[in-house]
C-alpha cells in the first residue's frame, strides 16, 4: 500500500519546541499531529503528551503557533477527562486554537496498563456533537464490526485502533490470519525499509504472538535472545511448524478459552479492574528500588532493566540477569590495548567508554 502523505507526530513541551520537528522536515510530505494522549513514563519526565492535559493556556499557544507557521493541517489526539462537560470544553478550545482534525481516545490518563478498562464512546459522541471539525474515535476497536458500530454510535468520521491492530494487523481487512503469516509479512517490511531497531521488532512480535506464547513459552526466550531479523524469522519458522502440527489435532483448538485457536490473530482482553486491585494488594512482584517498576527477577542490583542498564554503564559493571556485560567488554578492551590497563582484576580509568 502507498500513501501520498504520512503523519508526522512530534513530542513538544512548549510553544517553540512544537515547531522544531516539522520545520526540519519537508512539510509537503506530512500532516502534523500534536499528541496529547500519551501516558508513558517518558511523557511525564519530558512533560509532554497527556501530562500537558491541564495546561490549557500552553496547549492553546502551541496549536495557534503551529497553525500560523506551518502550511500543512494540524491535528490533535487527546484523552478524555472523567467529566464529559470538561472534555467537550477541552476539545472546543483545541478547535478554536487551530486544530483541524481531532482524535479522541475515550479513556482518561489513569486508564493504562492493567487499569485500561473500557473506553467511553459517550465522551467521544459528546465531542463530535460539539465541534465543527472532523473527529476520529479511538478505543474498544477489536474487530472490524466494532468500526461500523463505533461510527454509528458516536457519529465520528473515522476510527483508529492501536492495541487491537497490534494483536491483529489484518483487523481492518476483516480477517484473522495465523500469527506466523502476519509475522512473515511484517519482517519483510522491516527488511525492505531499514533501519529498524531490533527492540521494536521484538516488541511487535511479542504483541502479535501474545496468546500463542502462553503455550510455547520456550519460544518467548528464543525470541528474546534473537540477535537480528534473521534470528526472529527462524523463531517464527519454529512457531509455524509447531502450530501447524497442533492444528491437525482438533482438541488443541479449544485448549484455551479464546474465541479462536491460540495461533490465530485475535484481540487481547485484559482482566477486569477488580481483579487488578486484588492482585496489587497481594504484592505479586518486587518493585525496582529506583523507579517503582517491576524489577528483574535475576537483576544483581534489584532494578528494572532501564535503571539497571544506566547503573551498570555508569559503574562499568555486569548484570547477567539482564544480559549486560559492560565490565566484561571493558576488560577485553583492556587486555587488547597496549600496556594492559588491567590492575588486580579492575578496570583502570584509562579504559575507553565500553559503549
Amino acid at each position: 500500500r502507498t500513501y501520498e502523505k504520512g503523519t508526522l507526530k512530534a513530542a513538544a513541551y512548549n510553544n517553540t519546541s512544537c515547531l522544531r520537528p516539522p520545520k526540519t522536515n519537508d512539510e509537503s510530505k506530512y500532516y502534523i499531529t500534536s499528541s496529547f494522549h500519551k501516558t508513558l513514563r517518558n511523557s511525564l519526565l519530558g512533560h509532554y503528551g497527556v501530562f500537558l492535559q491541564d495546561e490549557w493556556d500552553l496547549l492553546e499557544k502551541m496549536i495557534k503557533l503551529a497553525d500560523e507557521k506551518l502550511s500543512v493541517p494540524i491535528t490533535c489526539k487527546i484523552r478524555v477527562f472523567p467529566e464529559i462537560e470538561k472534555t467537550v470544553k477541552y476539545a472546543k478550545m483545541l478547535e478554536k486554537a487551530g486544530c483541524q482534525l481531532l482524535t479522541v481516545h475515550g479513556r482518561t490518563k489513569d486508564q493504562k496498563g492493567a487499569l485500561t478498562g473500557i473506553a467511553s464512546w459517550k465522551h467521544i459522541k459528546a465531542v463530535r456533537e460539539a465541534v465543527n471539525i472532523p473527529v476520529f474515535a479511538n478505543g474498544n476497536i477489536q474487530h472490524l464490526s466494532d468500526v461500523q458500530r463505533c461510527m454509528e454510535e458516536t457519529g465520528v468520521q473515522g476510527v483508529m485502533s492501536a492495541e487491537g491492530n497490534l494483536h491483529n494487523p489484518a483487523l481492518f481487512e476483516g480477517c484473522s490470519p495465523p500469527v506466523w503469516e502476519m509475522a512473515e509479512e511484517y519482517l519483510e517490511v522491516v527488511e525492505k525499509h531499514p533501519p529498524c531497531s531490533l527492540s521494536y521488532v521484538r516488541a511487535h512480535i511479542f504483541k502479535l504472538w501474545h496468546h500463542t506464547l502462553q503455550i510455547h513459552q520456550d519460544l518467548r526466550e528464543e525470541l528474546a535472545k534473537a540477535k537480528n531479523v534473521a534470528g526472529v524469522a527462524e523463531v517464527n519458522r519454529q512457531l509455524k511448524q509447531r502450530c501447524q502440527e497442533m492444528a491437525k489435532d482438533e482438541s488443541e483448538w479449544t485448549k484455551t478459552r479464546l474465541p479462536f485457536p491460540h495461533w490465530i490473530c485475535q484481540p487481547y482482553v485484559r482482566p477486569p479492574n477488580i481483579a487488578f486491585t486484588s492482585l496489587c494488594s497481594s504484592a505479586k512482584y518486587i518493585k525496582c528500588e529506583q523507579c517503582g517498576n517491576p524489577k528483574g527477577n535475576k537483576c544483581v542490583f534489584n532494578l528494572c532493566r532501564g535503571c539497571c542498564k544506566r547503573k551498570a554503564f555508569k559503574e562499568v559493571a555486569d548484570c547477567p540477569g539482564h544480559g549486560l556485560r559492560f565490565k566484561t567488554k571493558a576488560l577485553k578492551q583492556c587486555n587488547s590495548d597496549t600496556g594492559g590497563g588491567l590492575t588486580n582484576g579492575t578496570v583502570s580509568t584509562a579504559v575507553h567508554d565500553p559503549l
